[in-house]
């Protein structure tokens, strides 16, 4: 049977993503688009079968509600802006409507543990994940599959993402124990913090970085180097190099070739296919998005008091 889903949020990447996304699902079926203004819910698509939702101009069988009360809409896409996202996905859970919202899962740390904890406290049988489309990226799942071939300790490791985003327009480490952040703000960027360096130290006691920008005109650049005692995995977005010592003693080196892919077809069909097998893909279960919310908003807690080293808890 399909599976009936509209998107709430009229924003590019609404149209530019998780439009062709649930498009090239064969599990789903776009039946409604949602936005507070008539004219930006018609602007994601145009076809005919597709119904728009809306609360401006003020008409009959428009609104939210009227969406949420069909029954042949059995799940929802929010991407919307943050101040309004926890009471969407409220709504939206409460309607009987599985969920796949964008992230950040919440404004703040202490927003999401309400939610997450309102969620599993009333035992909803709906899906709720929450869109964290780089676990789906195919070179951070083959990185994986090579960390655990090559084994060890990881006694080091580095994120670095640079790119740029315009007024229209992360990594997830285990335990880590403490951190220390800087920010800056880009004077050709919205008026927001565009950069983000950190230093992470792991309960091991092994450390890295974690370097992240959208204010860079002039580089464009994503990369992932992890290094345990017994050889390293360096992801880009086109390939991943595995750096290995075979039983011999002799250093190994292979590369695979990557297509570009920003995962979010990945993390909608895999999303599908949860509410069809009734059971939840756990890279996207609300707990990943609030350990790694977590971690950025201690990192910019760091900054806020000129760099002070902050523990995780």
């Amino acid at each position: 049977m399909s599976i009936g889903i509209a998107i709430l949020g009229a924003g590019d990447f609404a149209r530019d993503e998780h439009l062709p996304a649930i498009q090239a699902c064969p599990l789903l079926t776009l039946k409604a688009v949602y936005s507070r203004v008539k004219s930006a819910a018609q602007k994601i698509s145009q076809e005919d079968h597709i119904d728009w939702y809306y609360e401006y101009p003020t008409t009959p069988s428009t609104s939210l509600e009227d969406l949420l009360a069909r029954a042949d809409i059995h799940a929802v896409v929010i991407a919307v802006p943050l101040f309004v996202q926890s009471e969407l996905i409220r709504k939206a859970l409460a309607a009987g409507k599985h969920v796949l919202s964008e992230k950040p899962i919440a404004e703040d740390v202490k927003t999401a543990e309400a939610l997450i904890e309102w969620y599993r406290c009333a035992q909803r049988k709906e899906i709720w994940s929450v869109a964290e489309n780089f676990r789906y990226l195919p070179g951070i799942i083959l990185a994986s599959d090579q960390l655990r071939s090559i084994g060890g300790t990881v006694t080091s490791f580095c994120l670095e993402l640079y790119g740029f985003v315009n007024e229209q327009e992360q990594a997830h480490v285990q335990e880590i124990s403490s951190l220390t952040a800087f920010t800056s703000v880009s004077s050709s960027c919205p008026p927001m913090t565009t950069t983000l360096y950190s230093a992470i130290q792991l309960r091991s006691g092994s450390s890295g970085t974690f370097n992240i920008s959208f204010g860079s005109d002039y580089e464009t650049t994503f990369a992932i180097e992890i290094i345990t005692d017994r050889g390293s995995v360096t992801v880009e977005a086109d390939r991943v190099a595995r750096l290995k010592t075979d039983k011999s003693g002799n250093t190994v080196e292979d590369t695979t070739a990557l297509r570009l892919d920003n995962g979010v077809k990945a993390e909608v069909q895999a999303f599908a296919e949860s509410i069809q097998n009734g059971v939840a893909d756990e890279r996207g279960v609300p707990e990943q998005a609030l350990a790694d919310l977590r971690l950025i908003q201690r990192m910019l807690e760091s900054d806020e008091e000129g760099g002070t080293v902050k523990v995780m808890l």
